[in-house]
């Protein structure tokens, strides 16, 4: 569904597919803009235990810009082997704009709390991971817990760009035999800046608001 306005205004297509993947594109966007999505499900959408709620993902270049978002309960083809503990699934998010055009983003995730207790994980010890292509590591993100309900705790992390996502444990220190490095962003995170132009959008079904 295509938002609503004519001249240069941001013009957004989004939609829903029947594996769970959301697929935005979002063009005339100005420079110093955060795109913010929330998603919605169908009920027939699969669920691997893990769901993202909510992106924020703030531009420094005008021009279109267009992602997809997968979530799957395991890592893409092409992507390095995960070294810590087995994450409780991934997000895919594929871009057609340069990394560079990406100041940075935020992620608010949800976990299934029946996941965690087969796994007798805490959910302070929960953390988003992010791929790094160029050496084939995962760079732990700042996470924090957000909320809780009867059956999800939800997350909210930053990243400094967009890529393979993981959910994983935070390993224990008494046990883990692998060190990853967490990556830190800028302290300006999406929609904390005084005066910052945010472009809301929202997904759900295959439809589309643009505020």
């Amino acid at each position: 569904m295509h938002g609503s306005g004519t001249g240069p205004g941001p013009n957004v297509t989004a939609g829903q597919h029947q594996n769970g993947s959301h697929s935005m594109r979002v063009e005339n966007v100005g420079a110093n803009q955060t795109i913010r999505v929330q998603f919605r499900y169908r009920a027939e959408s699969p669920d691997v235990g893990v769901r993202m709620r909510e992106m924020a993902v703030r531009t420094n270049r005008s021009g279109d810009y267009q992602f997809a978002l997968r979530t799957a309960a395991g890592a893409s083809a092409g992507v390095g082997a995960f070294s810590g503990p087995a994450p409780f699934g991934y997000f895919n998010i594929t871009h057609q704009f340069p990394n560079e055009n990406v100041t940075n983003a935020s992620m608010t995730f949800a976990v299934n709390r029946m996941r965690l207790r087969e796994r007798n994980v805490s959910a302070e010890r929960v953390a988003l991971y992010r791929y790094n292509a160029p050496n084939r590591s995962w760079n732990r993100l700042q996470t924090r817990v957000t909320g809780r309900n009867a059956t999800q705790v939800a997350f909210r992390a930053a990243s400094p760009g967009l890529s393979e996502f993981a959910v994983a444990p935070v390993p224990d220190a008494s046990t883990a035999t692998v060190t990853v490095t967490e990556e830190t962003t800028p302290t300006n995170t999406p929609g904390s800046g005084p005066g910052l132009a945010v472009l809301a959008l929202m997904v759900f079904a295959s439809r589309l608001w643009l505020n």
